[in-house]
């Protein structure tokens, strides 16, 4: 695994006019190795999950979806986490 690879791809992303393109930008990315697409996979997986965002607010599963990936995965930047909550976001609002 490359953490710094995942980071530096995830921060990269600079799309958001069109948010539903990041989760497929980040995987498609030629830098990626299999192993940091099944990273990047897991980590939207916790994003995304229906825990955090059927119950409350926006703000509230902005919050529970941060804490959870900053959990699982202590590795990843503040700002790579913001992305992919930002981006799960638009798959729940």
């Amino acid at each position: 695994m490359s953490p710094s690879n995942i980071v530096s791809i995830v921060e990269g992303f600079t799309d958001w006019s069109a948010p539903w393109r990041f989760l497929e930008a980040v995987l498609t990315h030629e830098c990626l190795s299999e192993t940091d697409r099944i990273v990047a996979r897991n980590i939207w997986a916790h994003a995304c999950s229906a825990t955090h965002w059927q119950h409350g607010d926006l703000p509230a599963g902005c919050k529970s979806a941060d804490q959870a990936i900053d959990r699982a995965f202590p590795w990843l930047s503040p700002t790579a986490r913001e992305y992919f909550v930002r981006a799960a976001s638009y798959e729940w609002m």
